[in-house]
């Protein structure tokens, strides 16, 4: 598993140069009108993009949530990292298998796989009505909103197995590999600045 950490960690350096980088200070806002005027509430914050894509605050936050349910145990930074850092893992597997030409996933495969989805969602909530009735959306409605991630899932899944799974390196090969990316081809993480401050009321 540690090998397979590595060898996808030399996919995200192997995309092209400052494609990947992180952020903390770019957030979504909206603003709302309140009595004193106006202001911004954060909808959500990118915290990294990777070639292009982006992965929200949101999407950390819900990984690690389930992953601490999972094992049982709370939440914390170095959890919020490793998360984040499985998510940019994610995207640059699902990067290099979007451009692999070889891989085919039949929308046989995406429906059966959304079907089954959906039997144990409406399992979980005890009928496809009230399944319904939870999400404020139809069945039809909600295997829509699953096709696009459940084929993304799928088309990583298989760029996984077919190249990923079969490679043998060893952790001197890796070392050596990334000791050949130039330096000024890394990507540079912006500074990041925490401000907090309190207000006196009189």
């Amino acid at each position: 598993m540690r090998m397979l950490s590595l060898i996808v960690r030399a996919l995200v350096n192997n995309l092209t140069a400052r494609s990947v980088w992180a952020v903390t200070s770019f957030v979504l806002v909206l603003s709302a009108g309140t009595v004193a005027g106006q202001s911004e509430i954060v909808l959500d914050e990118i915290v990294a993009v990777v070639d292009g894509e982006i992965i929200l605050k949101s999407e950390v936050d819900a990984l690690v949530i389930g992953v601490a349910q999972q094992q049982q145990i709370a939440p914390s930074e170095e959890l919020w990292g490793d998360a984040l850092n499985e998510l940019v893992d994610q995207k640059a597997i699902l990067i290099h298998a979007r451009k692999d030409t070889t891989l085919m996933i039949s929308p046989e495969q995406v429906q059966g796989e959304i079907d089954q989805r959906i039997a144990r969602l409406s399992q979980q909530a005890g009928s496809e009505s009230k399944l319904e009735e939870l999400y404020g959306k139809t069945v039809a409605e909600i295997k829509a909103e699953l096709t696009p991630p459940v084929r993304d899932q799928l088309l990583a899944g298989e760029y996984q197995r077919q190249h990923l799974q079969t490679l043998k390196i060893t952790p001197s090969e890796v070392r050596e590999w990334f000791h050949r990316i130039p330096q000024d081809s890394l990507p540079t993480l912006p500074e990041i600045v925490r401000v907090a401050h309190v207000v006196r009321m009189p």
